[in-house]
C-alpha cells in the first residue's frame, strides 16, 4: 500500500509537468531502447503461457509493472525545470544520503543503542543477520548494497576533483573515506574489484581530460590507503575470511554454489533461447545470483540485447561527452560512465535492474544526466 501511495503520485506530477516534457535526441533514443525492451518483456511473458504452458501469475503482472514503474520515474523527474545548480545540490544530497545510510549500517553492525535488534529483523534476511554479520545499511542484501556505495564514491571522487570550495573538498575526502570503509564491511569481493578499477578509470580520465593535480591524486589515494587500514582492523573474521577467500575463488563455497545457480538456469534458458519464458514466477526461482543469466532465462537472446541497449546507450553518450570541454559536463559523464561500468560488472554476480532501491536511484540519476546534457553547459561546477 506505502509503495502504491508514493508511485501513485507520479503519474500526477508527470501529467502536471508534461508541457515541459521535451524530450532531446538522447533521451529520446535511451526512451526507444527502453520501450523496445518493455515490449520483449511482453512478448516472452505470453510466448511463456500460450506456447511453454507456463501457469500464469498475478505476480508477472507485477514484475511489468514494476519495469514499467522505472520509466514512470525516469519521465517524471525529467520533466522538472531544473537548473544545473540545482542538479548539482540534488548530486549533493544524494551523496549524503548514501552516507547517512553507511553511517546508519556501521551503527547496526555494532550494535549501538542496539538497532541491530531493532531494526535488522524488519528488512535483513536472518541468514546474514545472525552469521554473516556484513554490512547492509538500508538494503536487504549487502552485495546490492556494495553497488551504491561504489555509486556514492564515484560521487564523492568527481566532485572532489571538480570542487573549487576547499571547506567542501575536505568534506568529499571525509566521504570518500568512509564510503571505501563501508565498502570493506560490505564484504562483497566482486565490487571492491570495481571499485579499483572505476577508481583508476574516473582518476585517468580526470587527469587527461580536466587537468587533475598529482597533488589531488595523492591525497585521494593517501586517504584510500588509511581508511582500507583502518577498516581492516575493525572489520569481523567472517568478512575478512570472506574477502580473503576471493583471491581463490575456485575453491570459495559461495561461488561453488554459484556456479550450480548459473548451470541449472542456462539449463532452463536453453530450452527458450530466443524469447525466454518470460517472469514465470510460479515455476522458476528468482535466486539465479546473475542479472545476465537471470535476464536470458527469462526474455531470451532478443530480449537479453535490448535489456544491454539501456545501460550502452548512456555509457556511449557518456563517453561522447568526455570529449565536451564544458566541465559540468565533464564532471556528470564522467560519473555516470564509471557508475554503468560498476553496474556491468555487478550483474555479473548480482540482480541489480530487479532490485526497487537501486533502479528507482538509478532512474532519477540517468533522467539528471540527460538533463545535464540538454542543458546549456556551464563551464561552473
Amino acid at each position: 500500500m506505502d509503495e502504491f501511495i508514493i508511485y501513485g503520485f507520479f503519474p500526477i506530477i508527470l501529467l502536471t509537468n508534461f508541457q515541459n516534457l521535451n524530450l532531446s535526441q538522447s533521451s529520446k533514443q535511451f526512451i526507444r531502447f527502453y520501450i523496445g525492451f518493455i515490449v520483449c518483456v511482453f512478448i516472452s511473458t505470453f510466448f511463456g503461457y500460450f506456447t511453454l504452458g507456463v501457469p500464469t501469475s498475478i505476480r508477472d503482472f507485477f514484475e511489468i509493472v514494476t519495469i514499467l514503474k522505472y520509466l514512470l520515474v525516469f519521465l517524471t523527474i525529467y520533466s522538472f525545470k531544473i537548473t544545473l545548480p540545482e542538479i548539482k545540490q540534488i548530486i549533493y544530497f544524494i551523496l549524503f544520503a548514501i552516507i547517512i545510510s553507511g553511517i546508519f549500517g556501521l551503527f547496526q553492525y555494532f550494535g549501538v543503542l542496539g538497532l541491530d535488534d531493532i531494526t535488522g529483523p524488519l528488512f535483513l534476511q536472518d541468514r546474514i543477520h545472525i552469521i554473516h554479520k556484513r554490512l547492509t545499511g538500508t538494503y536487504l542484501n549487502p552485495n546490492t548494497y556494495s553497488a551504491i556505495l561504489v555509486t556514492g564514491h564515484l560521487i564523492a571522487l568527481g566532485l572532489f576533483f571538480f570542487e573549487e570550495e576547499k571547506a567542501k573538498k575536505t568534506l568529499l575526502l571525509i566521504f570518500i573515506a568512509l564510503l571505501s570503509i563501508f565498502l570493506l564491511f560490505a564484504g562483497s569481493r566482486t565490487m571492491i574489484a570495481a571499485y579499483f578499477l572505476v577508481t583508476v578509470i574516473m582518476t585517468l580520465i580526470g587527469a587527461y581530460k580536466a587537468g587533475y593535480k598529482a597533488s589531488q591524486i595523492l591525497t585521494v589515494l593517501l586517504i584510500l590507503v588509511l581508511a582500507f587500514i583502518s577498516a581492516i582492523s575493525l572489520i569481523s573474521y567472517e568478512i575478512f575470511i570472506r574477502l580473503q577467500s576471493g583471491l581463490d575463488i575456485f575453491s570459495d563455497t559461495s561461488f561453488a554454489l554459484r556456479l550450480v545457480a548459473w548451470y541449472l538456469n542456462i539449463l532452463i534458458f536453453l530450452q527458450s533461447p530466443i524469447v525466454g519464458w518470460g517472469p514465470a514466477k510460479a515455476i522458476h526461482t528468482t535466486v539465479v545470483d546473475s542479472e545476465y543469466i537471470f535476464i536470458l532465462r527469462r526474455y531470451g537472446v532478443v530480449g537479453f540485447i535490448t535489456y544491454l541497449s539501456i545501460y550502452i546507450h548512456p555509457l556511449i553518450t557518456a563517453y561522447k561527452q568526455l570529449k565536451n570541454k564544458s566541465k559540468i559536463s565533464l564532471l556528470y559523464s564522467s560519473i555516470i560512465f564509471c557508475v554503468i561500468i560498476t553496474y556491468l560488472i555487478a550483474n555479473l554476480t548480482n540482480t541489480l535492474f530487479h532490485n526497487n532501491q537501486v533502479m528507482d536511484f538509478w532512474m532519477v540519476f540517468l533522467a539528471l544526466f540527460y538533463k545535464v546534457l540538454d542543458s546549456k553547459m556551464s563551464e561552473s561546477v
